[in-house]
């Protein structure tokens, strides 16, 4: 009898362990939690914040992300157990450096450019590394399409930075400075062209009837409209809303990558800033 009462009583004790771990809810779980929340927390470098939007959820940002609940609640204290405190429109932590930090940038350059070894945040020069792979402020270093690493405007960047997006391109998302929709041939714009049928992404379906010019071809050197420029359709930037710049991609823009002569600007279609290096 008292051998039948101790099978039952570890066997319960078995199936609640389980049913706690299976609910998160084990004193072990919860102690190693808080304990890697404590350690973590006190030493941590945030590389990258994401500012989300109304219709955020906790459960989306960690699926955007590959995020676990742990790792998200470690490094942003505030949202509470469970994502309880989360909420959406506020800004967050979702890439850290813990340990051995990322060095920080001691010549300026950076990004994919430098094989993302060191990171702008903390520079001397500023915390955003812009798409010419040089560490700044503002809105040419940290405005969405022209920032790569660091505390970049809508961080993190799934923001286009050379005006490709959509599938064909780890869905990166259409900053302004290139349109907002993304065609169904991966390229950002606005319009008919790229938001109308099979638009992959932005406000797709929208801008159908937003403009009444006509669909033909743009004359060569007239100024672009929609952030094209240079040899595939001659069209200039000097005037253009996206910047006076034309980018060896075909692109208008005001940022280093889009003048610096060295990085390919296209001087027969907007100005660029002579290095002296370009030969």
């Amino acid at each position: 009898m008292l051998a039948q009462i101790y099978f039952y009583t570890v066997l319960a004790a078995i199936a609640s362990a389980t049913l706690l771990e299976d609910l998160g809810l084990g004193l072990l779980e919860r102690h190693n939690q808080l304990s890697r929340r404590q350690t973590v927390a006190s030493n941590f470098t945030c590389r990258l914040n994401y500012t989300t939007n109304l219709w955020s959820s906790c459960a989306q940002v960690l699926q955007e992300f590959n995020l676990t609940l742990d790792a998200f609640e470690s490094v942003n204290p505030s949202i509470g157990e469970n994502c309880t405190n989360f909420d959406p429109g506020s800004t967050y932590c979702i890439a850290t450096a813990v340990g051995s930090p990322v060095p920080i940038s001691s010549s300026g350059l950076c990004g994919a450019q430098q094989n993302w070894t060191n990171t702008c945040i903390g520079s001397q020069w500023g915390d955003c590394c812009g798409v010419g792979g040089y560490c700044g402020t503002g809105d040419d270093y940290c405005g969405m399409g022209n920032c790569q690493e660091g505390t970049c405007d809508g961080a993190p960047i799934p923001y286009s930075t050379d005006g490709l997006c959509g599938s064909q391109n780890d869905w990166v998302e259409c900053p302004p400075k290139f349109g907002l929709c993304c065609s169904a041939y991966g390229y950002c714009g606005n319009g008919t062209d790229y938001c109308g049928t099979d638009c992959q992404s932005g406000p797709c379906g929208t801008s159908t009837t937003t403009s009444s010019a006509p669909t033909s071809t743009p004359t060569p050197g007239s100024v672009s409209q929609d952030g094209t420029c240079g040899f595939a359709g001659g069209l200039v930037c000097a005037g253009s809303s996206f910047g006076g710049c034309c980018s060896a991609a075909g692109y208008c823009g005001s940022d280093s990558y889009s003048c610096q002569d060295i990085l390919g600007c296209q001087a027969s279609y907007g100005t660029c800033n002579v290095t002296g290096y370009a030969s």
